[in-house]
């Protein structure tokens, strides 16, 4: 769970990425979950590209998932 942040930690060393850090918060987290995908390919004998896109887009709605959930107790909670 730390890949996601990684890029907020390291714009506190080095302030040129202050700007682009959610960007490549993004930027690294896909590159995970299709590095995930493609060694789990070679774990269940799937074709590694297939396997790859498919963990991106399992990871890529979970975060959509919970993005709005977030943004859904957000308001709630603002409101209550």
């Amino acid at each position: 769970g730390f890949i996601h942040l990684l890029s907020f930690v390291l714009a506190l060393f080095i302030p040129e990425i202050e700007k682009i850090k959610i960007y490549l918060s993004f930027l690294l987290t896909a590159l995970a979950f299709i590095f995930i995908g493609s060694l789990k390919a070679r774990i269940v004998g799937k074709h590694p590209a297939r396997s790859a896109i498919e963990t991106f887009f399992i990871g890529a709605l979970a975060a959509a998932i919970a993005f709005v959930v977030g943004v859904i107790l957000k308001t709630f909670l603002q409101n209550v």
